[in-house]
């Protein structure tokens, strides 16, 4: 275990990394943060996520999908996930 604070997260860090590799050879791509917050607001506007909603998510939260269009977009609304 490391001792001390960990190193402050900076706006241009790298936020998490996706793969392409649905259709082939798995293609890693680094995303900034500010990157998913526009996407994810992108996401919310077009299907007016508001903290009053109720989103039921069926897509895998291990896939980006799942990942940004369900967890991180409900966090971002405040809309309450719902998973079976």
């Amino acid at each position: 275990m490391r001792a001390g604070r960990p190193p402050a997260v900076e706006p241009d860090d790298a936020a998490t990394s996706c793969s392409s590799g649905t259709t082939g050879r798995s293609k890693g791509v680094l995303v900034r943060a500010p990157a998913i917050a526009v996407g994810l607001g992108v996401v919310a506007a077009n299907g007016e996520m508001t903290s009053a909603d109720r989103y039921l998510c069926i897509k895998p939260f291990f896939h980006n999908f799942g990942y940004k269009a369900g967890i991180l977009a409900c966090l971002q609304t405040g809309a309450t996930l719902i998973r079976t």
